[in-house]
């Protein structure tokens, strides 16, 4: 399996949406990251795929998966 990675510009971290699982466990759960990627000027939500003690960070541009490390988002944020 290959796994595409965003490259990540800059990020910005607010108040993470209601999450719509009571477990907090599920394949969209949304975060307090918003990126922005390399070619687009547009900000993405960053998602979370969580089934046990571990996710996985990724986002949807053009319904297309790019997965995202959290340092990249952490090295990014900017002041709003």
């Amino acid at each position: 399996m290959i796994m595409d990675y965003a490259a990540i510009t800059s990020a910005i971290k607010g108040d993470a949406p209601m999450c719509l699982s009571m477990t907090g466990y599920g394949r969209k759960i949304p975060t307090g990251y918003r990126v922005q990627i390399e070619g687009s000027r547009r900000w993405y939500r960053v998602y979370c795929h969580c089934y046990s003690n571990i996710g996985t960070l990724y986002i949807l541009p053009r319904g297309k998966r790019l997965y995202a490390h959290e340092y990249d988002i952490q090295a990014n944020i900017t002041q709003n």
